[in-house]
């Protein structure tokens, strides 16, 4: 299952947008990589939300999983993607007790990890650590699912991400093609 989404406009939409925007210079590319934009950061937002509520990762820690590649004057689409890696975990809820560290499994449940222990380590990282043997060292960090694992598996963020993003897009290009319209009027309206 791709962990990729590319949000763009239909010929349908950038058809109406340049007939609109056809008295201001490059008012069609403005609005809609604008437009396109904002789809792509509140897509993003609505998917970390869904993905903290069911695995209990932490919102900051989701973030790091998605990349953004905005869209630009000259590329009028952008590219969501979702990363492979792994995401500590200290990231969900991590709490030491005293037979080791309790972690957030989503929805108020948390499990035990015995022996384990958070500790910061001199670089500043903090993390959830368990030992390999019975000496001190070697220490081994601990890691919870990636984000593209809790986008794939957690219920609802794929169909979230498909099905709202389209008519989001379309809200957004009308707001924008309503701001861009208003400006040029205005300015317009004050030069003459």
């Amino acid at each position: 299952m791709p962990a990729d989404i590319e949000i763009q406009l239909d010929k349908a939409q950038m058809a109406r947008a340049m007939a609109l925007l056809a008295a201001i210079p490059k008012g069609y590319k403005t609005a809609a990589s604008r437009a396109i934009n904002e789809t792509e950061t509140s897509t993003r937002y609505e998917a970390i939300k869904k993905i903290t509520e069911a695995t209990g990762m932490q919102s900051s820690h989701a973030r790091k999983g998605f990349l953004l590649s905005k869209a630009k004057y000259g590329r009028l689409w952008a590219m969501l993607s979702v990363t492979y890696e792994k995401r500590p975990l200290i990231g969900f809820g991590a709490r030491q007790v005293k037979h080791g560290v309790k972690v957030a499994e989503g929805h108020g449940e948390r499990t035990l990890i015995p022996r384990a222990f958070i500790a910061t380590m001199p670089s500043g990282h903090k993390g959830v650590f368990k030992r390999i043997c019975k000496s001190r060292l070697p220490i081994v960090e601990l890691m919870g699912p990636s984000v593209s694992w809790a986008y794939q598996n957690t219920p609802g963020v794929i169909e979230l991400v498909e099905k709202d993003s389209a008519p989001l897009l379309e809200k957004k290009l009308a707001r924008n093609i309503d701001v861009l319209l208003a400006k040029h009027a205005e300015k317009t309206g004050a030069a003459a």
